[in-house]
């Protein structure tokens, strides 16, 4: 229960300061851990893996990224073998909240199966996520990843459908700041009343 609590304490924490901002042109590079649940189709044992990303905002919100993970399994018949899915993403930001953001992408995956095992497929891949802010150029990303392969190479189904988890962090750095609007001059004093004909001076 204390682990939890702290978990929570940790993403109120997060939730309570500024999110970096996506502006043209930033870039962010990244760590994660992943949890993958295999199709049951493969043969393979659920586990634990890690990865990387790194991704480029081309217009406000709106970017690509490409992250890649490296997972130890085991499967059937004691094999042993590693599993590492590649992805290629358009990747879109929904403000939702003042320092949190809904995360949408879809786009290329490669998985190669290695060690074992000796091949590759194609398919289509789609995430959703989420963006937390904390102090400074740091944010803290929560994805869930889905990957389909129509045609694979591995197990016995004619599809297979792979989802994983995968929590960590991402530093940006780059990016075009917005321009401040000029600032206006003050007003000039107007004159005073000058003196009046036939008056005093």
């Amino acid at each position: 229960m204390k682990q939890i609590r702290l978990a929570f304490a940790a993403l109120a924490l997060a939730a309570a300061t500024p999110a970096v901002a996506q502006n043209p042109g930033s870039v962010e590079v990244g760590a994660f851990g992943r949890y993958t649940w295999f199709d049951s189709d493969l043969d393979v044992q659920d586990d634990v893996g890690a990865g990387a990303r790194l991704g480029f905002t081309f217009v406000k919100n709106l970017g690509i990224e490409a992250d890649a993970s490296y997972t130890y399994v085991d499967g059937g018949n004691n094999a042993k073998i590693s599993y590492i899915p590649i992805h290629a993403r358009l990747l879109y930001a929904v403000p939702f909240a003042q320092h949190a953001d809904l995360l949408l992408g879809a786009g290329y995956t490669h998985t190669m199966w290695k060690k074992d095992l000796d091949e590759s497929e194609a398919g289509f891949g789609g995430l959703v996520g989420l963006r937390l802010g904390t102090p400074g150029p740091v944010t803290i990303r929560v994805d869930l990843t889905g990957d389909y392969v129509s045609d694979p190479k591995v197990g016995t189904g004619s599809s297979s459908f792979n989802l994983g988890l995968q929590g960590g962090l991402s530093y940006y750095f780059g990016g075009r700041k917005a321009q401040p609007a000029p600032r206006r001059p003050p007003p000039r004093p107007r004159p005073g009343p000058g003196p009046r004909p036939g008056g005093r001076r």
